[in-house]
């Protein structure tokens, strides 16, 4: 059902946004502790990815 109003939202060209659009979001109904701080200031480094 989702898809299919992506499709029809695509054909009627309401509700589709560019993809060069920048979109912010906040969550309205977040579940459990918000831990973003604390995992900012752990500033944990993940390794580079290699592509093939």
């Amino acid at each position: 059902m989702i898809a299919w109003n992506g499709v029809e939202r695509f054909r009627e060209k309401k509700g589709i946004l560019s993809p060069d659009v920048n979109v912010r979001y906040e969550p309205r109904a977040p579940l459990g502790l918000d831990l973003t701080a604390e995992v900012r200031a752990a500033a944990i480094k993940v390794p580079p990815v290699k592509m093939r």
